[in-house]
């Protein structure tokens, strides 16, 4: 019976040790020791809640990088972690380290200048809300003890320096504000930059990022322009000026007779390159049928006078042909 007695004393006495009322320096140095000294540089907030004058659990948001919202999030009971958390999003995600060198007040130094603050306003109070955070402006750090009545209605808020242990400001009554979510809310390194004028003419001056469903514009390359040495210009240009001059093909007249006919109408033009056409075509007719006259009657009256593109025509002809080319004796 006295062992049955014993087990449960035992069970008790450990339960109610590791769930006992610690100051935040105490959680801290918890910290220290499981996690290192070096943690202790990178602690951001700690904060717990309670009816006495301690709480029983703290929490500590430590600035890790390697997390994936940048925070860890560790619960200190009693002398050890309880658990630990990464959360996605932190109020405290790009806050300022706190100096715990400058820790010269501890919670239950702050509860007791919050107490005497609340006799002296004649406020009462059975719960308390402690907050210790880096001054935004400073780095060192400030509580923020906030009381409640039974009905969790707020009735006072202090901030004290936890460097001196000065008051640094108050308000009480059923309208205090809440400075624990006004402390949380305030901007943190990252947000003020972005906030800032110089982080929204750094987006000015980045281009434009088209979505997966607009389709940049296509970019037209141009190739370089050819150089041409001032040699072979001068001969090329001369070749168009001597192309252009002469007569184009069906008759048309080159490029000087066009430059004088531009004043006659379409409708001249138009008839005047027809009747080329028809000469053309009927041309060679006529020339055969006053060869086949001339062989019978001696006479070629149909035939029609030769012209200078007849002469060119046979000309055209004659160097095509690979039987009808001069001869040049060559001398013995």
């Amino acid at each position: 019976m006295r062992s049955w007695l014993f087990v449960c004393g035992s069970t008790i006495l450990f339960a109610l040790t590791g769930h006992a009322q610690v100051t935040a320096y105490a959680a801290l140095r918890t910290v220290g020791s499981s996690r290192g000294e070096k943690v202790l540089k990178q602690v951001l907030a700690i904060s717990g809640e309670g009816s006495g004058a301690q709480p029983n659990r703290w929490k500590v948001w430590i600035d890790d990088p390697a997390a994936r919202g940048g925070v860890r999030e560790l619960e200190v009971s009693g002398n050890q972690i309880t658990s630990e958390r990464t959360p996605v999003k932190s109020e405290w995600a790009g806050g300022k380290d706190m100096d715990l060198a400058h820790l010269n007040l501890d919670s239950d130094g702050a509860y007791q200048v919050a107490t005497q603050e609340a006799r002296t306003k004649g406020i009462e109070f059975s719960k308390v809300q402690f907050q210790l955070a880096a001054d935004r402006e400073t780095g060192k750090p400030g509580w923020t003890v906030q009381m409640a009545d039974p009905k969790d209605q707020r009735v006072g808020a202090i901030k004290v320096n936890a460097d001196s242990g000065t008051i640094v400001s108050s308000a009480w009554g059923a309208d205090a504000p809440n400075l624990v979510a006004q402390q949380r809310t305030s901007e943190n390194s990252d947000e003020r930059f972005l906030n800032s004028p110089e982080s929204q003419n750094q987006a000015q001056a980045q281009p434009a990022h088209h979505s997966q469903d607009e389709e940049a514009a296509p970019v037209t390359k141009v190739a370089p322009e050819r150089q041409t040495s001032p040699r072979y210009a001068q001969e090329q240009q001369q070749q168009q000026q001597q192309y252009s001059d002469e007569p184009g093909q069906y008759g048309q007249p080159g490029q000087s007779a066009q430059t004088g006919q531009q004043s006659g109408s379409i409708t001249d033009r138009a008839g005047n390159f027809g009747r080329n056409v028809v000469n053309r075509v009927e041309r060679p007719f006529l020339r055969a049928g006053g060869w086949i006259q001339k062989k019978f009657t001696g006479q070629d009256t149909i035939s029609p006078p030769r012209t200078k593109d007849d002469d060119d025509d046979d000309d055209d002809n004659r160097s095509n042909d690979q039987y009808n080319k001069p001869v040049h004796p060559v001398p013995q």
